[in-house]
């Protein structure tokens, strides 16, 4: 070759200048090309790399023939791209879930007739023998004639989103059925708990196992605890001795569609005569609790449920009752309130045969939860009526006998008071009588001494006091309040008794609060109150001696102590001396105090004696400092 240096041209002839010129910008055009390709191509791979799926273009063949598939597909497949191309090593349609090769088929055919995209999600079978979920995306590639050239799309790998539904699905069916579980457990308990006849809690108990509504067993056995015995004793039971009765009851309760509640309401009315057969055998079972390798001894003892399948009841004693009720295959759960057994629930599949699942004695086991405390509550309740039946009877007993003891009383206090009054008015009458007639002798002769009048008079006056006492005790007046001036009312009573005060050489010292408030009182009756009071501090010192009077402010009381220095009243006398009749006195109704005590307490105060030292007694009052509204 000659080089272009060597090559003069204004020696060649345009026509030749011209080759040469047309020569170079074919080049220059084809150089540029070739470097748009080279660009375009880097493009492309750099746009397939970053496509988190396998990009592909086959051929429109059974077996999807690859022409042209990412290194993505190794990912997806576990197969390197290589051993697609031209099917070298596999075709793509063998690596397709068999289940699934006639739906992708179908999609892409109908994309393709329909000349639309094609979206597929279908199953691969993966290098390593597992499967994995892929959504494809394609379209077809047609020529300007409108024939088809090729298939072009996207494979992705949607495995964990497709695991993530199948998760989620499963996680909605086990709440669906958590919730439904918890609506049928929360009916029965409603329906159980509210009812405290024990036999209709039983009976709801086999209502709640059997029922297709709620757990579903074919039967239910109730067994409950013989404390005295140590034992546990078949109490009631529901469902077949035969599948063919069972057959029989479940087509007449399906074609009857009765509810669940209605299946509960029903059991508290009667027993149903479906059930007399084998509420008849479990009645005569008794499983001693004295073995403790017993599975129904250790279900009573540590409380545990048991899932009991052919072969695991080793012991005698448990393949004995497990072949009197006909069954090798049950549930046994504990009946626990409060931490104290009550007995067992068990429940088998007698009929259908069907499996029983840990997860079923699970339910089983809350649901006797339920069952457990309602016959607990039922028994605590029964206890209760019992107790209160007793304590009403008592409570009868003791209205009866404390009315006797009223009457008693009352006739006690009549007696009493007829006795002591006949022996109070006997002293008076005695003396009227007599002056009366010395009076009348007298007259005769002209001459009356007026002493025997005065005498008459004095007693009549005794007469009236004892009577005015008899009939303020049977029948007390209400206290008519106003505002009173509380030592205005002592006052009162001084100058009413101001003559005894001097004849029995008594010393009044008086030491009054002059701030007391207005109290809300019946003057007249508190005045009597004094007097009697004073009066019997008078009676008790004969030989005269000191009445100290006080008054103070003891919110919210007004207190009034009025003490003497008499001889005291003993220990004994002291807690009597408000009773009605008591008196340490020859003379007097025993009435004063009493009716004094009545007319404080009707004021809403009270009143109290003390012995004081070295000598007498002291009297307490206490008023209340109130209002009008107030006392009303």
């Amino acid at each position: 070759m000659i080089s272009e240096e060597l090559i003069d041209r204004s020696l060649m002839p345009a026509s030749a200048l011209n080759r040469i010129a047309d020569l170079d910008q074919q080049t220059s055009v084809h150089d540029h090309a070739e470097a748009d390709l080279n660009e375009s191509e880097e493009r492309f791979r750099t746009l397939v790399a970053n496509i988190p799926g396998a990009v592909y273009r086959c051929a429109c063949d059974p077996e999807w023939t690859m022409i042209f598939i990412s290194d993505a597909i190794r990912s997806i497949a576990g197969y390197p791209a290589a051993d697609f191309l031209d099917n070298r090593i596999r075709s793509f349609a063998s690596i397709i879930h068999p289940d699934d090769r006639a739906l992708v088929e179908e999609a892409v055919l109908e994309g393709v007739k329909s000349n639309r995209p094609y979206v597929i999600e279908y199953r691969l079978v993966h290098a390593d023998g597992s499967t994995r979920w892929v959504y494809e995306k394609g379209q077809a590639v047609r020529s300007s004639s409108g024939a088809i050239f090729c298939l072009d799309g996207a494979i992705f790998d949607i495995t964990e989103h497709k695991q993530t539904e199948a998760d989620k699905a499963l996680i909605e069916i086990e709440l669906k059925d958590s919730i439904t579980e918890l609506s049928i457990l929360n009916e029965l308990s409603q329906v159980i708990l509210s009812t405290r006849e024990l036999n209709d809690i039983l009976h709801m108990i086999l209502v709640g196992a059997t029922a297709s509504q709620a757990l579903g067993f074919n039967r239910a056995f109730l067994f409950l605890i013989n404390a005295e015995q140590n034992t546990l004793e078949g109490t009631v039971a529901t469902g077949a001795l035969t599948p063919e009765h069972a057959y029989l009851t479940w087509a007449r309760l399906a074609s009857e569609e009765h509810s669940l509640r209605d299946l509960l309401d029903a059991r508290t009315r009667e027993l149903s005569s479906d059930d007399a057969p084998i509420n008849l055998m479990v009645r005569q079972l008794s499983i001693p609790l004295n073995s403790s390798e017993s599975i129904f001894s250790q279900s009573v003892c540590q409380q545990k449920s048991f899932n009991i399948v052919p072969g695991s009841a080793t012991h005698t004693l448990d393949r004995r009752v497990l072949q009197q009720l006909k069954t090798d295959c049950c549930a046994l759960v504990p009946l626990v309130s409060r931490g104290a057994p009550l007995g067992v629930l068990v429940a088998d599949n007698f009929v259908n045969r069907k499996p029983i699942h840990d997860s079923d004695v699970e339910r089983l086991r809350s649901f006797a939860n339920h069952a457990s405390l309602a016959i607990e509550n039922s028994r605590l309740c029964k206890s209760l009526q019992a107790k209160i039946a007793e304590l009403s009877q008592a409570y009868n007993e003791l209205k009866d006998n404390r009315d006797k003891l009223v009457h008693y009383e009352r006739l006690s206090a009549i007696g009493e008071m007829a006795a002591k009054v006949a022996h109070d008015i006997r002293n008076p009458l005695m003396a009227i009588g007599g002056f009366a007639r010395l009076i009348l002798k007298k007259e005769e002769h002209g001459e009356i001494d007026k002493r025997y009048i005065q005498i008459i008079v004095r007693e009549i006056d005794r007469l009236e006091k004892i009577l005015t006492d008899v009939l303020c005790f049977a029948n007390p007046a209400n206290p008519h309040r106003k505002h009173v001036d509380l030592n205005s009312a002592l006052q009162s009573t001084f100058e009413i008794l101001s003559f005894e005060i001097e004849q029995n050489n008594i010393v009044i010292e008086q030491r009054l609060d002059g701030g007391l408030p207005r109290l809300l009182l019946d003057e007249d009756q508190i005045i009597r109150v004094f007097i009697n009071v004073v009066k019997n501090s008078i009676e008790a010192m004969p030989e005269g001696g000191v009445i100290s009077i006080a008054t103070l402010r003891e919110v919210p009381w007004v207190r009034v102590e009025i003490g003497d220095t008499g001889a005291g009243i003993s220990d004994e006398d002291i807690t009597k001396v408000f009773n009605p009749f008591f008196t340490s006195k020859s003379t007097g109704s025993g009435l004063g105090l009493t009716l004094s005590a009545q007319i404080v307490k009707n004021h809403g105060g009270s009143i109290e004696v003390r012995n004081k030292k070295p000598r007498g007694i002291t009297f307490v009052i206490r008023f209340p400092m109130r209002t009008l509204d107030e006392a009303a």
